[in-house]
């Protein structure tokens, strides 16, 4: 589950990092908006089998929820749910344009007004940089159709001296917030090759990385 900060996304996390569907459940009713970064697949034979993987209570085996039990779950005060770096196992007659329609129709089903998904699976990276520069239009006012549209130009423009200059920022405001340190290693780690290369290049230009998230209203 996820709060916005003026500049940036931050996140409440559950206190044990193991996440099970009866958690997600239970956290259901406390809040108006999800980010999800994790798996999930297409059932193209049978679209309501499409679903999402958590881990089992036992905290051995990954178990899932499927799009049939999201659409009946209530998510009538979610503003805006965010499917993000979701892996999908494409196959057979299945098509990358139809990879998602099962799972995003659920949360529609089950009451949210706005659905974000991606078409693909994106660069960790990339996604983590589009999503967080999506929150922050997001959280200005702007609708969610605008402010993806926003972030993916961004991306597909932004430089690496601009994303060393973003990204200094981020961290910056990662550690004055005590944010895990994995997370703000990440974030150097990241600067350190923008710095290895042209100033002046784009390294997210290619459609890849920016071009497979959409915006589904009903």
């Amino acid at each position: 589950m996820a709060t916005v900060e003026p500049s940036i996304i931050t996140i409440e996390d559950f206190k044990n990092p193991i996440i099970t569907i009866e958690d997600f459940k239970k956290a259901i009713p406390n809040h108006t908006h999800l980010h999800f970064t994790g798996h999930g697949y297409y059932n193209f034979d049978v679209p309501k089998r499409s679903a999402l993987e958590f881990i089992n209570e036992s905290r051995e085996e990954k178990t899932q929820l499927t799009a049939s039990e999201i659409s009946h779950l209530n998510f009538n005060s979610y503003e805006l749910i965010t499917l993000s770096a979701c892996e999908t196992a494409l196959n057979g007659q299945q098509t990358i344009e139809s990879e998602y329609v099962g799972l995003v129709s659920a949360f529609l089903k089950g009451g949210a007004n706005c659905v974000v998904s991606t078409l693909w699976t994106v660069d960790e990276t990339s996604s983590a940089w589009l999503m967080i520069y999506f929150y922050q239009q997001y959280h200005s006012g702007i609708v969610p159709k605008i402010a993806l549209e926003n972030a993916q130009i961004w991306l597909q423009n932004v430089t690496n001296q601009e994303l060393i200059i973003w990204s200094r920022k981020l961290l910056e405001y990662g550690e004055s917030k005590q944010v895990n340190g994995d997370i703000l290693r990440s974030i150097q780690d990241e600067i350190n090759k923008y710095n290895e290369q042209n100033p002046k290049s784009k390294v997210y230009e290619q459609d890849y990385y920016w071009l497979g998230f959409i915006v589904h209203q009903l």
